[in-house]
């Protein structure tokens, strides 16, 4: 259990895109150029399977890329009183005029027995997505 204010960092480290079309236009059919990913994160935190906050992060935005390595950081901070962490992955193509295409998985990545992780580099990926490749790692502190 996390007692006391502490802090969530992730460190975004991989980002590959897998299939065609990411504005999903018919015109674009097939066309494997690369898209305009935007790239966020929905950090839940739970006590006894109650949800307590639900924060999202700032969009990490990438111009023409197929393919990313480096490091992003995204990091927000709570108060206590947490045991499970889920890591929700937001990845939308941005478009300039019309919506942007989301093209996320929808799956969270629970982080269970949160005290028992502080300090301790937990590498996550979205296995659950079918139009991207993402990995990071997390890193849970105290404040």
């Amino acid at each position: 259990f996390l007692y006391r204010a502490f802090s969530v960092e992730i460190d975004l480290t991989w980002f590959k895109q897998l299939t065609d079309n990411w504005e999903k236009q018919n015109k674009h059919k097939g066309d494997y150029s690369d898209g305009d990913p935007g790239i966020s994160f929905v950090i839940k935190t739970y006590a006894d399977y109650s949800l307590k906050d639900s924060v999202k992060t700032e969009m990490f935005k990438l111009e023409d890329v197929g393919t990313w390595t480096g490091h992003q950081y995204f990091t927000k901070e709570f108060s206590g009183g947490a045991d499970e962490i889920y890591i929700c992955p937001r990845v939308v193509e941005r478009n300039m005029i019309e919506l942007n295409v989301d093209h996320t998985s929808y799956y969270c990545y629970i982080i269970e027995d949160a005290g028992k992780n502080v300090n301790k580099p937990i590498d996550q990926s979205d296995y659950m997505a079918s139009d991207f490749e993402l990995e990071w790692t997390v890193r849970i502190s105290y404040n």
